[in-house]
């Protein structure tokens, strides 16, 4: 009993939708779209099985009541629910669990987690209906006495609604319309269907590269001439202190990891000279970066936590420095999503971008040698276009197949 018990439980447990299913629509203008939807499992069932298998036990074999019982005991609050005879209050303690289980598969700080989870604890997600994606947000209101939905186009959000036939608000879905179709379009490498990435004309390193970050949940193949890099740590003593220390992981016709933060290197701030295609490949994220980044819009409360804060990508208007780009503290409130940024202590200065290969594969990579401002005067010094220098001010150079910095 008690297996059988259990089994009928996990059942409906399983039904728990941990993916989104698509479903055909057409648009408004006729073009093909999809509904992307997924679907909460009624409790009922539990509580019925519940009800008729303790109740034939009660009459018949009494005795054998607690095995049923036992079958729940990792689940007081559900059990508690199926004496009551109650499918929500089951379906109540049901949604601690099912946002467990999402946790476990997609990680406490997952935006979809943290969405979900906003709806359980808004009373917005219940047991028996579906779901479907949409874009922006809905209100619930009361106008001239009556409970209505409204849509709010504005708001440039993920978000969910229900299609229930309820007696008060009504179902949401007829309400929001096109906002919840998505048209499914193929991404490749030709001038109208790429992916690319830009970046702000003054994002540009001293070797007149341009620079930004990137992160999505797809992995990526690099179309053009763009180099991937990863930052292992941020310096702590002597020259390279507060410096980060950048690995590039990717370049042209080689995989970008889904889900890696990484900084990009552009020759061009124009996207369709920088292409990334996305790609199923099962390439390891790289397990040596402390770059963080988050899909979705975040308040920064949410994301500085245990005395850590955020340091952003940015140029620093201060032209004398080693290398203008780097990471600074970010006094803004809302972090943006799909852009990496570093989380260091709370008194950590601000780490600045440098002590990093970005040339062409034939030049001595990394910095070997941390030179003083007084340059030594028999040496022979060359730019890192290989031009000779005769009076190097500060910046990098190449000097004896080494890379020297002067500060």
């Amino acid at each position: 009993l008690y297996t059988t018990a259990k089994s009928a439980f996990d059942g409906v447990f399983a039904q728990w939708d941990l993916d989104m299913h698509l479903k055909e629509v057409t648009t408004q203008n006729g073009e093909n779209a999809f509904y992307m939807y997924a679907t909460v499992p009624s409790m009922q069932p539990i509580v019925d099985t519940y009800q008729r298998a303790s109740g034939l036990l009660s009459i018949f074999y009494p005795s054998l009541l607690s095995q049923i019982d036992n079958a729940f005991a990792s689940y007081p609050d559900i059990l508690a629910g199926l004496k009551a005879n109650n499918a929500d209050a089951v379906w109540k303690a049901m949604e601690k669990y099912a946002v467990q289980a999402l946790e476990g598969r997609f990680g406490t700080s997952s935006d979809l987690v943290i969405l979900v989870k906003s709806y359980v604890d808004a009373g917005r997600v219940n047991h028996g209906h579906t779901y479907y994606l949409m874009e922006g947000a809905l209100d619930r209101v009361i106008e001239n006495g009556n409970g209505i939905n409204k849509y709010r186009e504005s708001d440039a959000l993920f978000n969910f609604c229900n299609n229930n036939s309820t007696a008060w608000f009504g179902p949401e879905l007829p309400v929001v319309g096109e906002a919840a179709k998505w048209i499914i379009e193929p991404i490749g490498e030709s001038s109208n269907n790429y992916f690319g990435v830009t970046t702000a004309d003054k994002m540009k390193g001293k070797n007149n590269k341009y620079f930004t970050t990137l992160y999505t949940d797809f992995p990526m193949k690099i179309i053009d001439n763009i180099n991937a890099y990863v930052v292992e740590s941020v310096g702590t003593i002597g020259e390279e202190k507060g410096y980060a220390k950048c690995t590039k992981i990717a370049s042209q016709g080689e995989i970008i990891p889904a889900q890696t933060p990484i900084i990009l290197e552009l020759e061009t701030t124009q996207s369709n000279a920088n292409r990334l295609l996305p790609i199923a490949s099962s390439n390891t994220i790289a397990t040596n970066n402390i770059l963080k980044a988050i899909f979705f819009d975040e308040a920064k409360t949410t994301v500085e936590t245990n005395g850590k804060t955020i340091r952003v990508f940015n140029i620093n208007p201060n032209t004398s420095v080693r290398n203008p780009l780097g990471f600074y503290r970010y006094r803004g409130t809302t972090v943006k999503g799909n852009k990496a940024f570093l989380l260091v202590d709370a008194n950590t200065s601000g780490a600045k971008l440098d002590g990093y290969d970005m040339e062409n594969e034939e030049t001595t990579a990394g910095i070997e040698e941390v030179a003083t401002p007084k340059t030594n005067n028999g040496a022979v010094y060359y730019d890192l276009q290989g031009r000779r220098v005769e009076k190097p001010n500060r910046g990098i150079y190449i000097v004896n197949g080494k890379k020297v910095i002067i500060k």
